[in-house]
């Protein structure tokens, strides 16, 4: 789970990655960098946050999962130390949510994964257990429907990562009879996100694996579930070595829309596809200026309608000192098109977007993070912004003093109340805490999590 940013090594390009003041290398790379070494040099790369204790909803743009592949031992998350991070949420209702991530120094500091059961007034840990022979393992993304949860992610067994999807009963995990395939030609698969459509027996994951022709490549890859079984599909992208998908909403079985990006000379375009229920098609979106020699990537997606979908993530530019510049952007689907939309984050500030939940076409809460973000130094605080169908608001979460704090990923349940979760703990030193937030339509009641 990581406690840093994740990056991964894009066709000969070297992806970077910032934690709260850590430099870690992802697992995408880390068939080639191995985990927990920095990347080589610097160039065009792109990353993905995440936070003092963890990792963030996993992506980057080059690294192929989110960052460290977490190695994690099989106990039950209520004992794991900390250096926490939350990546995702969903709920069935307002007294019953699922927050699920992982923590950093498990499995000998590769990572364990962590989930949390909220029961409308206070947080329980559960017991996580992996397939046989599995040594780590992180949950990147969950989805719940009123007849269950199910989450994915990637466990680790023999140096190789593999997909994994759990089902949540309501009383305990359970792998599952199937659990995804690894893609042709694949040598390790990272799933990223999971969006159902009515029913947990009918969801689409997508995520990246790395290819075993090149540790360096990633490839954009989506497996559907359709209840009693996973079938990997392809998504069209275009010619590149390196791609890949991070987040996924399904409005129906015959209406789902994925995000991420992809290399494309000397810059990182956005990628989405969207699937009609017998195929995938690419689609054009809005396109952040400037593209050359910026990384940009759709961290989070959702969708309210067939014609009412909001993305958004960050753009990304390394310096010449090896330091990144991070900005937010957004953009809003309607009957018209999509446009990008102004994120009026704080002046001077760097910021990004990780997570976003739409209950309308006139309300999203988007997540994320703003603050000053360096090689060396992120004292960055969680923020979010609302979205009331013209205009974004802004709102940041200050942490407690000498403290950092992201959030990584929400949902909504209506315009007064959402969830979102994160990570918050001292600067630079691996022992942070997963972080949860509730907001009233106003504010936010921020627990001390995991």
């Amino acid at each position: 789970m990581e406690t840093y940013l994740r990056r991964i090594v894009i066709t000969g390009l070297a992806a970077l990655a910032v934690g709260l003041g850590t430099w870690v290398a992802l697992p995408g790379a880390q068939a080639s960098l191995g985990a927990g070494t920095p990347a080589a040099s610097p160039s065009p790369v792109s990353h993905v946050l995440a936070g003092d204790a963890g990792k963030l909803s996993a992506r980057t743009a080059a690294s192929p999962k989110m960052a460290v592949s977490p190695q994690l031992a099989v106990a039950p998350a209520a004992t794991v130390a900390a250096n926490n991070v939350l990546a995702a949420v969903s709920c069935k209702h307002a007294g019953d949510c699922l927050a699920v991530g992982g923590n950093g120094n498990g499995g000998g500091g590769h990572g364990s994964p962590l989930a949390y059961l909220w029961n409308g007034s206070a947080w329980r840990a559960t017991t996580v257990h992996l397939p046989s022979g599995a040594t780590a393992a992180f949950l990147e993304g969950v989805a719940c429907k009123s007849d269950g949860c199910i989450a994915v992610g990637y466990y680790r067994k023999s140096n190789h990562d593999y997909p994994l999807s759990m089902f949540w009963t309501g009383n305990s995990w359970t792998l599952g009879a199937h659990q995804p395939a690894l893609p042709s030609g694949g040598a390790n698969d990272f799933p990223l996100w999971v969006s159902c459509a009515g029913t947990v027996k009918s969801c689409v994951t997508v995520g990246q694996y790395v290819p075993t022709s090149n540790s360096n490549d990633s490839v954009a890859f989506a497996e559907f579930w359709n209840g009693s079984s996973w079938k990997v599909s392809k998504p069209p992208t275009p010619t590149t070595p390196w791609s890949i998908l991070d987040t996924v909403s399904c409005v129906s079985a015959t209406y789902c829309l994925a995000g991420g990006s992809y290399v494309a000379g000397s810059g990182e375009p956005l990628l989405a596809d969207l699937w009609t229920g017998s195929s995938w098609h690419q689609v054009s979106v809005a396109q952040p200026t400037p593209q050359s020699g910026w990384f940009n990537n759709i961290e989070a997606l959702s969708c309210s309608s067939t014609t009412n979908c909001t993305a958004v993530g960050d753009i990304i530019q390394v310096q010449s000192n090896n330091t990144l510049t991070l900005h937010t952007f957004a953009e809003v689907h309607t009957a018209s098109g999509w446009s990008l939309t102004s994120v009026p984050m704080p002046s001077g500030q760097q910021g990004f977007l990780k997570g976003v939940s739409c209950v309308s076409a006139t309300y999203c809460l988007a997540v994320g993070g703003v603050g000053p973000y360096t090689s060396t130094d992120n004292q960055g605080h969680a923020a979010s912004a609302v979205w009331n169908g013209s205009a974004w608001t802004v709102k940041v979460v200050t942490p407690p003093s000498g403290q950092g704090s992201l959030f990584a990923g929400t949902e909504c349940l209506s315009a007064a109340n959402c969830v979102a979760v994160g990570t918050v703990g001292k600067f630079a030193t691996n022992t942070g805490h997963g972080m949860t937030g509730f907001w009233n339509g106003t504010t936010w009641k921020i627990i001390n999590t995991a």
